[in-house]
């Protein structure tokens, strides 16, 4: 965990939003929080790192749509019926 141009013990008991800093592999301080009164689960933290990890790109969303939709019959009828009539 970084603290760029902080004093870590500044924030000691406050809820923080940080950025994962892929190059690092940490976190770094972006600001406090201070719309919110109970910080995120545990569960919910692991999930987004998980989520971090895996790395999914805009390109990989839209292979997967495209795949999804391929394999369905509902999109197969509608684009043959919009083809050939």
């Amino acid at each position: 965990m970084t603290f760029p141009n902080e004093d870590a013990a500044q924030h000691n008991g406050q809820i923080i939003e940080c950025s994962w800093d892929a190059k690092h592999e940490s976190w770094t301080y972006m600001r406090e929080r201070r719309d919110k009164a109970t910080p995120n689960a545990w569960h919910v933290y692991e999930k987004v790192l998980q989520s971090i990890k895996d790395d999914i790109t805009p390109g990989h969303l839209v292979e997967y749509i495209k795949k999804a939709i391929e394999g369905n019959d509902i999109y197969a009828k509608a684009k043959d019926k919009l083809l050939h009539g």
